[in-house]
């Protein structure tokens, strides 16, 4: 049977010297003349490659899976020692190099879809359960599967379709895969790893050259990842120092030195700006999606050990005009990814401290706005224009936001509290967050990192105390007309088993007797 050939041949110890070609010679004919010749009914795949690279992807899988070492300590590609790997990665390569002549002979439309469907439907076997154990066997299928896939040419990621007459990109399949799937295994969260992000993009620019126009493709490409691929956009932007030599020196070597496509020169143009800001050089903000804009200063900051240079880059752009609010908003968002890391990555809690400076800096200067508060609201639908940010982290984060809200929240000075607090809808999003957070402590998912380094801080406990009380006090400057009965009925009703003091608190101090009965239907 040829989809026992993978598992038989993978644990083959490594040969003598003189003896080491056999092992090659034998995988090639059995692969080439005997199993993927022979009809199915006699364990042969008759001649269908796909069935032929599926046995060896799944047998692949199924060896590394059972001895995989973890993200943090690996080098991004699939280990050799002990094994007939390096051999079977070859085969596997050959007919994957068979399978793209093949599709440019017969323009086939799904040419690489059946690689991302291979692991999608891995990956599903082991998501129907919400439980921890789920989410981490997900992890360890998609970094095993991350670390075959840089095995294989980039190119068998993208699929290029025919219709009406033209070649065109289709990058849905992979972003649909992307944001479904890989922002489950990042580390850290809600960031691709550079080589990972690296083939991808490098799948895009090597389909484009079999389109009719190849830069206009990588535009509408890389326009449809800024618009439905946000992990994707946000990794691109992040590593662009490192990407930028290797995607410019692909294209000019792929189109004989063409200019660089108009959307890939936009993350150039956006890492020129944050360099300049960083320096404290006034330049104008590309225009380019936020979201992009906050990874690409997102990661410079990153690299900085002082805050001033930092709280001046938010100087200037609290001078900016409003269009720049989601921007800030955004980047927000991937500092409290920051902060929550922290309480879930034991190697982390060291950057609390700065984390939570960061939000701080940048809730100042967003302190006219209640932009961020959509954030925090659940479902996503809830978000508006921040939406995106629902598929860069994983579910786990999300979750896990109440928990970063009054990690922030409390630590903010007094002047800056109280202006917060008065923002509309604050006292909405703070009660949802607050019954949120009690949950969470109930059920016992409120991360508390075992470390030398642990403070009053990290400890659940500790914020939810402080939470309650700053929750408190919002209900007591808040204006009775900022709610209807009808809200105030629900908060009500949120907090009543929870947390009877605060249900008491809503009603005695935003009674009905005060409410704006314009507000009703709301």
């Amino acid at each position: 049977m040829y989809r026992q050939f993978g598992p038989i041949n993978l644990p083959h110890v490594g040969m003598s010297p003189g003896l080491k070609f056999l092992p090659q010679e034998y995988q090639q004919w059995a692969c080439q003349q005997l199993y993927l010749p022979s009809p199915v009914d006699k364990g042969g795949c008759a001649g269908d490659l796909r069935t032929a690279c599926s046995h060896i992807l799944n047998a692949v899988m199924d060896q590394k899976t059972v001895c995989t070492p973890t993200q943090e300590n690996t080098d991004h590609r699939p280990s050799e020692a002990g094994t007939c790997l390096p051999d079977i990665f070859s085969r596997l390569q050959e007919i994957v190099y068979e399978m793209e002549l093949t599709s440019r002979s017969q323009r086939t439309q799904d040419k690489g879809h059946f690689l991302l469907d291979l692991i999608s439907h891995r990956c599903s076997v082991t998501s129907d359960l919400q439980s921890i154990s789920s989410e981490l066997s997900i992890q360890q299928t998609l970094h095993t599967w991350n670390r075959v896939i840089l095995a294989l040419p980039a190119v068998m990621l993208v699929t290029v379709k025919t219709g009406g007459g033209k070649r065109t990109l289709d990058c849905e399949t992979l972003m649909e895969h992307i944001n479904q799937y890989q922002r489950k295994g990042c580390s850290p969260a809600g960031l691709l790893p550079y080589h990972l992000t690296a083939h991808v993009l490098r799948a895009v620019l090597m389909a484009s050259v079999s389109c009719d126009c190849a830069s206009g493709e990588v535009n509408k490409a890389m326009s449809l990842i800024s618009l439905q691929c946000p992990l994707l956009l946000v990794s691109a932007g992040h590593w662009w120092g490192r990407l930028s030599p290797v995607l410019v020196s692909l294209w000019h070597r792929l189109t004989d030195g063409q200019p660089l496509p108009q959307q890939l020169q936009v993350l150039a143009d956006c890492h020129l700006w944050v360099c300049s800001s960083k320096d404290g050089v006034s330049c104008p903000v590309p225009s380019a999606p936020p979201l992009l804009l906050a990874a690409c200063l997102h990661c410079v900051w990153e690299g900085q050990a002082s805050g001033k240079g930092i709280r001046t880059s938010l100087e200037m752009l609290g001078q900016l005009t409003e269009q720049h609010t989601q921007l800030l908003v955004f980047l927000l968002f991937l500092c409290v990814t920051d902060l929550l890391t922290t309480f879930l990555t034991p190697q982390r809690v060291k950057g609390l401290q700065r984390a939570q400076e960061l939000c701080k800096d940048i809730l100042t200067v967003l302190v006219d706005s209640a932009d961020w508060l959509l954030l925090f609201k659940t479902p996503c639908s809830e978000k508006g224009l921040y939406q995106p940010v629902a598929v860069v982290t994983s579910d786990e984060y999300t979750r896990l936001m109440p928990l970063a809200f009054y990690s922030l929240v409390p630590h903010l000075n007094s002047e800056i509290l109280e202006k917060t607090v008065k923002a509309p809808g604050f006292l909405h999003t703070a009660v949802l967050c607050y019954s949120s957070l009690i949950k969470l402590f109930m059920d016992g998912q409120t991360p508390c990192p075992v470390t030398e380094h642990l403070t009053d801080q990290m400890d659940p406990s500790y914020i939810l105390t402080r939470a309650q009380q700053v929750l408190l006090k919002t209900i007591s400057l808040t204006s009775p007309t900022s709610l209807s009965q009808h809200q105030l009925n629900q908060l009500e009703a949120l907090c009543v088993d929870l947390d009877p003091e605060v249900a008491a608190a809503l009603v005695f101090h935003l009674s009905s007797s005060s409410l704006s009965p314009e507000l009703d239907f709301l």
